[in-house]
């Protein structure tokens, strides 16, 4: 997960330090009406998925509308169909928290490498020490995906991926890959001094899928851009991807579909299972994204505002 948010801070556009509110309402609409559209939709259909099995509870009126208020203020993580989508919480806070900031800094001409170090170093201090704060503060996960964005943006400023680091960065692998050993790599469960070795295996890991991406792309294979920009058709819709398969599992063995309640895959599974989750994971999210870019052609005929609304 660090990779996600540190390649959005990598991609940051130093365009809106100078207009605040356009910067705000960019990063808005690009992670928070996403999260907040697929959201309400799945949560309009939660019933529906329960009677499928899907869910082993339904929702009554009040909960309902307590659901819908939590998705609109980002409160929750959302339908269990939706749990690739939680980062986009923490994506939001972490964009608008870094626009604001460097265009303070900005104002004041203070955004320099100090600073914005010092902004990554309190985050962090704030995370390893917040079961001891008084007060409320952002949730860990929240601090991290800060860190993680403004050093992105920190190695975009200094140009570092284009100092030769992409050429052997593949070899950064190497410390995520060992500190597996010492410590649990969840970003929510770290804590203490644990949050600094975390930090910089992120970042570790962050360099070595850039510097792999780089030697990918000269392999020229189309295929990942393919997916690529399809991301977030993957993310919405490979658990309802991998529900077909579980319940294609159970019907082939005669097994009571009461089964199929836990999220995302069977509790109980054969090994092999894991190969027919990644295919429909991918190929599924993929058609329904050629399906309704179809059913956007045609809308768009007729009526050409609506016609990118998903």
């Amino acid at each position: 997960m660090p990779c996600f948010f540190f390649l959005s801070g990598l991609l940051f556009g130093e365009k809106y330090f100078s207009n605040l509110f356009e910067g705000i309402k960019n990063k808005l609409k690009r992670y928070y009406l996403p999260f907040v559209k697929w959201q309400l939709l799945f949560l309009l259909f939660h019933n529906v998925f329960a009677q499928l099995y899907v869910y082993d509870y339904t929702l009554e009126l009040p909960q309902f509308l307590e659901n819908a208020i939590k998705i609109i203020t980002m409160t929750t993580g959302g339908e269990p169909l939706l749990g690739g989508l939680w980062f986009l919480i923490s994506l939001t806070g972490a964009a608008i928290a870094s626009i604001v900031l460097c265009a303070i800094l900005n104002k004041y001409n203070r955004l320099t490498n100090r600073y914005l170090s010092a902004s990554i170093i309190i985050s962090l201090i704030i995370a390893a020490s917040i079961e001891y704060i008084p007060f409320r503060v952002p949730q860990i996960q929240s601090l991290f995906a800060f860190s993680f964005f403004l050093s992105g943006y920190l190695f975009k400023k200094n140009k570092i991926l284009e100092k030769g680091i992409l050429k052997f960065g593949i070899l950064c692998f190497a410390i995520p890959g060992i500190a597996a050993f010492y410590f649990n790599g969840t970003i929510h469960l770290v804590s203490k001094l644990e949050v600094f070795l975390y930090y910089f295996t992120g970042i570790a890991g962050s360099i070595g899928v850039m510097s792999l991406s780089y030697y990918i792309s000269k392999l020229k294979i189309n295929f990942f851009e393919y997916l690529g920009d399809k991301t977030l058709y993957i993310l919405v819709f490979h658990y309802i991807s991998f529900k077909i398969v579980s319940f294609i599992y159970l019907y082939i063995n005669n097994l009571p579909l009461e089964l199929l309640t836990p999220t995302p895959t069977l509790t109980e599974r054969l090994p092999y299972m894991w190969i027919f989750y990644t295919i429909s994971g991918i190929v599924i999210p993929i058609l329904i994204w050629n399906t309704v870019k179809k059913i956007e052609k045609m809308i768009s005929q007729n009526f050409p505002k609506t016609a990118n609304f998903w």
